[in-house]
C-alpha cells in the first residue's frame, strides 16, 4: 500500500497521482463534438448591429426631438454616445460569451438527455456519416443564427420606431401642459 501511495505500481512502473487516467465523460465528449463556438463572433456582431438600432444616433434619426436638444451639446453628446457604446459592447460580449453558452448547453444536455441516448449518439457521431452530419448541421445552425439576427433587427427597428413615435407624442402632450390634468 505504501508503494502504491508513492506511485510505484506492481510492475515497477512509476505513476504519479496527477497522471491517473480519467474515465472519459460521455457528456463532455458529446458537448465537445456538438458545441460550436466558431460562430459566436458572428452572433456578437449581429447583437452589436441590433444594439446600434437603439443607440443615440439611431434614436435621433427616428425622432429629432428625442433628446430634447442634448445632441446640440457636443461634450454631452459624446459622453452619451460613449456610454451607449460601452453598454452595447459589454452587453453583447457577455451575452455571447462562449464559455457561458457552452456551460449552459452542457448543463441542459446533462439534464435532458439520458446517458444511454448520449452513448448511442456518440456511436453515430464518431462515424464518417456522423462527421458529415455534424458539418451540415453546424452550417445550418450558423445560417439560422445569422438569419434570425437579421429578422430580429428588422422587427426591433420597426417596433422601436413605433415606440419612439408614441414617446414623441407623449412628450409633446406633456410640454403643452398635459401633465396638469394627468394622474
Amino acid at each position: 500500500l505504501e508503494r502504491q501511495l508513492d506511485g510505484v505500481r506492481n510492475n515497477g512502473e512509476v505513476r504519479f497521482a496527477s497522471a491517473v487516467t480519467r474515465i472519459p465523460d460521455k457528456y463532455d465528449e458529446y458537448v465537445r463534438i456538438m458545441f460550436t463556438a466558431g460562430y459566436a463572433d458572428e452572433l456578437r456582431a449581429a447583437c452589436e448591429a441590433n444594439m446600434a438600432l437603439s443607440g443615440p444616433d439611431a434614436v435621433l434619426q427616428k425622432n429629432a426631438r428625442a433628446w430634447d436638444g442634448l445632441e446640440k451639446s457636443p461634450s454631452h453628446w459624446r459622453k452619451l454616445e460613449a456610454a451607449w457604446n460601452a453598454y452595447a459592447t459589454e452587453y453583447c460580449a457577455k451575452a455571447y460569451d462562449v464559455k457561458l453558452i457552452r456551460d449552459v448547453y452542457e448543463s441542459k444536455v446533462r439534464t435532458n438527455v439520458p446517458e444511454a441516448d448520449i452513448a448511442a449518439a456518440l456511436a453515430f457521431l464518431r462515424s464518417p456519416d456522423g462527421a458529415r452530419w455534424i458539418s451540415a448541421d453546424r452550417e445550418a445552425s450558423r445560417q439560422e443564427g445569422i438569419e434570425l439576427a437579421r429578422m430580429q433587427a428588422s422587427l426591433s427597428s420597426e417596433l422601436y420606431k413605433r415606440y419612439l413615435d408614441q414617446q414623441g407624442a407623449i412628450y409633446a402632450d406633456f410640454r403643452k401642459g398635459g401633465a396638469r390634468g394627468a394622474n
